[in-house]
């Protein structure tokens, strides 16, 4: 084997969400000049016993205790001794051809920066509804699967290390506003399996996360503020349309609108209903089997469970920008 000229980073925090095919994929690249970077990030130390590492070359292990992702892949970076960097995580699995399509991609100078194509995979009827209402079946641009060479990484810098997600957003975001040469391979090259299998794991997610995202995606909150500056403006006309419009003289008025509250709610909750578990997954490109004819609503009522979940951390974001604009 020649020398290695990709540091392959891969954290991981938990086995129980580690996916085995992972390793298999990572020994069936087409390009093997790579070393392995394992970056253990749990509480007390995975058990290295139950990972099989046979078949690799060169590998490092670093411990990261307790590590969010942007301060595992940091101290991955750190210890990574080639000029090409690729990103994975626990939760996804490469093609075989990723890691030589990157490595050709910056050898010839198209890009600085090659992003993961990942497609979502579900493992259960309860993970496919999750996918339906959050990826679909369309690729999406993701941090892990990237692969970047030293000369981008020094003018974008580390991680955000103290959250526990949104990093990644972060520094994507980072990467457009500098400017870095990037571009997207044209064919999905990362499978993503991470989708939450139970109503429970679900809502721990998404509560963690929007909290986390509170912290770091500051301009998304501030369009939410303003959404719901609109909303309150909307609803107390909807409130006040009978004792304007009849000048007081509500029912003996041609322009009363009996049970108006309850019929704009229930619009408003029904187009709601509709976009959440219908409009989207199909925009998404969920087939129509799937959706219909029942399991919409489904998918509708765990959207709705989503939604609320994530009230804490859009409440919190709120809370930020009042916070910053006060100072």
């Amino acid at each position: 084997m020649q020398d290695n000229k990709i540091s392959v980073i891969l954290p991981i925090k938990s086995l129980e969400n580690f996916k085995a095919n992972l390793l298999d994929a990572l020994r069936n690249q087409t390009f093997n000049s790579f070393e392995l970077i394992i970056v253990d990030a749990s509480k007390d130390g995975l058990n290295r016993n139950e990972i099989n590492l046979d078949g690799f070359e060169k590998i490092k292990w670093v411990f990261s205790k307790n590590a969010f992702p942007g301060k595992a892949r940091n101290a991955g970076i750190r210890e990574a001794s080639c000029e090409i960097i690729a990103l994975l995580d626990s939760m996804t699995v490469p093609k075989s051809t990723w890691l030589e399509n990157g490595f050709k991609a910056l050898s010839n100078q198209k890009a600085e920066f090659v992003f993961g194509k990942c497609i979502g995979v579900s493992e259960s009827y309860f993970s496919r509804v999750v996918k339906a209402l959050t990826y679909g079946c369309l690729s999406f641009r993701s941090l892990p699967g990237s692969i970047f060479n030293l000369k981008a990484l020094n003018k974008i810098g580390i991680q955000v290390e103290n959250v526990r997600a949104g990093e990644d957003i972060e520094w994507i975001q980072r990467i457009e506003y500098l400017g870095i040469k990037s571009m997207q391979p044209s064919d999905q090259n990362i499978y993503y399996y991470g989708f939450p299998s139970s109503v429970f794991k679900l809502i721990r997610k998404w509560n963690e996360y929007s909290i986390a995202n509170a912290k770091l995606n500051i301009l998304t909150f501030q369009k939410v503020l303003y959404f719901y500056f609109i909303s309150i403006l909307a609803l107390y006309f909807l409130y006040s349309w009978n004792y304007i419009f009849t000048q007081g003289q509500w029912d003996e008025s041609s322009s009363f609108i009996p049970n108006l509250n309850t019929i704009a709610w229930s619009f408003l909750f029904g187009l709601y209903f509709f976009s959440r578990s219908i409009l989207l997954p199909l925009r998404k490109g969920e087939t129509f089997g799937f959706v219909l004819p029942f399991n919409w609503i489904v998918i509708g009522l765990i959207g709705l469970v989503m939604d609320i979940v994530k009230v804490p951390g859009r409440v919190y974001g709120l809370l930020r920008i009042i916070g910053i604009k006060i100072k």
